[in-house]
């Protein structure tokens, strides 16, 4: 819906910012609610979820945990300002990572004639290459629609940042899916 014709018959345009921690928990476990969570060791769907979830959040907003996707420059500085896969979460993105996981999840169990469940891995996968896919469309003068910027700072300069061909889970846990 256009933001002139909402306001122009009382509505109110909302904006949300980027998923702090407790929001990207908050929009996860909603999004999961009530879809299966893969397990080859005997726990409930209840405590699957919250494990999944707690590494998730130590990978997005853990220290030193994500060490960035792109690097600004604002105009008037030459100090860049590195951003991580956090600063790009929105409950969309989110969502989005969610069904693509999904889908990913239905497919295998075709594929191996078993009941679909979301992996850890798959999850972790799926909102990396949400946030990467943001990033290829990044440009200087589109920043401020994908990040949360500073009140009037321009983005001068912009360079995506070299990502390994591996996500951390894949060093934590065996294959499972």
């Amino acid at each position: 819906m256009d933001d002139a014709f909402l306001r122009r018959i009382g509505g109110k345009v909302s904006v949300f910012g980027r998923l702090k921690r407790s929001g990207f928990t908050s929009v996860l476990q909603k999004h999961v609610r009530g879809l299966p969570a893969f397990s080859n060791n005997g726990s409930t769907q209840e405590e699957l979820w919250s494990q999944f979830t707690n590494d998730l959040v130590a990978w997005l907003y853990g220290q030193n945990s994500d060490t960035g996707v792109v690097e600004l420059t604002y105009a008037g500085s030459i100090t860049p300002v590195v951003k991580c896969r956090r600063d790009f979460l929105t409950g969309a993105l989110v969502d989005r990572a969610v069904q693509q996981a999904a889908d990913e999840a239905c497919e295998q169990a075709v594929e191996h004639n078993c009941a679909p469940a979301i992996s850890l891995e798959q999850l972790m996968r799926a909102l990396n290459d949400q946030v990467l896919a943001i990033v290829g469309q990044l440009r200087e003068q589109n920043a401020g629609s994908y990040l949360d910027l500073p009140d009037g700072v321009r983005v001068a300069s912009l360079r995506r940042l070299p990502q390994p061909s591996y996500l951390p889970i894949e060093f934590q846990r065996p294959s499972t899916h």
